[in-house]
């Protein structure tokens, strides 16, 4: 299977056509076989549905200065909402580095957030779900 520029398209029709479940596996066995850059795309969209296997991947493109800045600021939303104590630091480096040009200040406000997010989930108490009050 090949993909190009539209593999963030063909991630959600996944995701749209097979449902979570399956999507993510079918999208983790695909990840094994493509380009860093597609293989990106997919650790995104999977720490997005709370597979973080993929965190690691997702820190490599928020710190990843030759990535589009919006691929970036996709890599922070998904580490503000998924990730787990590694991505303090990375997150931190960016939302606190000064935006060079116009086009990274979307990504450093998107890592500021992101960051203040984590930090609360990080902080907040863990509910079990499956223990019965």
């Amino acid at each position: 299977m090949q993909f190009d520029d539209a593999d963030l398209s063909y991630i959600d029709y996944l995701f749209d056509l097979l449902g979570a479940q399956a999507g993510i596996a079918e999208l983790s066995r695909l990840s094994r076989g493509v380009r860093p850059a597609v293989q990106r795309d997919i650790s995104v969209a999977l720490l997005l549905h709370g597979q973080p296997d993929g965190e690691p991947v997702v820190i490599s493109l928020l710190l990843d200065t030759s990535a589009a800045p919006w691929k970036r600021e996709n890599a922070a939303l998904a580490l503000g909402g998924h990730g787990t104590k590694s991505a303090l630091g990375p997150l931190q480096r960016i939302a606190s580095q000064p935006a060079a040009t116009d086009d990274l200040k979307p990504l450093q406000l998107t890592a500021q957030s992101s960051l203040g997010r984590l930090k609360h989930r990080l902080q907040a108490p863990q509910i079990d779900t499956l223990t019965p009050r």
